[in-house]
């Protein structure tokens, strides 16, 4: 992919977040709705995406790699980590927390569901390579990660923005529990 390319990518997607952050609107997030807010026009948002499903994916892949590369620096790193890891994770949370509410609203709970399940999925396969040998490692890493999102996300759905005490006491929960059921250095 070109640089160009790359950098309209990133406007789209910065479009997408600042578009959600910003509205009032109740109904799904139309490509015309970002392509305005992109300063595009249709044309240029097809020639980078197929459709709104794979613009999302892409956010959700970057979610996804932000996600686990900081589980396996609390994982190498240990319990020295995790202070800068969450206040990392606080911070990201808290500059979000208008897309978060208005995309979780914008959605319908069984596609939230779906964002929720393979984000959990994806993020697991990431740190295969970290899990202790034994026949229920990754279920229990899924169920840690999975747990974790599902709180994270009806919070948002309900539009009670968590506490920043919250997120940090969740975050600190999940990488000890996480930490049980990986190989550490």
């Amino acid at each position: 992919m070109s640089r160009k390319s790359t950098s309209t990518r990133a406007i789209i997607k910065k479009a997408l977040h600042t578009s959600v952050a910003n509205s009032t609107a109740t109904g799904p997030v139309s490509i015309v709705e970002i392509a305005e807010a992109s300063g595009i026009n249709r044309a240029t948002f097809y020639y980078h995406y197929k459709d709104l499903k794979e613009l999302l994916d892409d956010v959700e892949s970057d979610f996804v790699q932000t996600m686990a590369d900081g589980l396996k620096r609390a994982i190498s790193e240990g319990e020295s980590a995790f202070g800068p890891l969450i206040d990392e994770a606080v911070f990201d949370l808290k500059r979000n927390e208008a897309f978060l509410s208005n995309f979780a609203h914008r959605m319908s709970d069984m596609l939230l569901g779906d964002v929720r399940v393979t984000i959990t999925k994806r993020v697991a396969e990431l740190l295969r390579p970290y899990y202790k040998e034994g026949p229920d490692s990754g279920l229990q890493i899924e169920m840690l990660i999975g747990g974790y999102l599902a709180r994270l996300f009806a919070d948002y759905y309900r539009s009670r923005i968590p506490s920043e005490e919250k997120v940090r006491q969740e975050l600190r929960l999940l990488l000890s529990a996480l930490r049980l059921f990986v190989k550490t250095a």
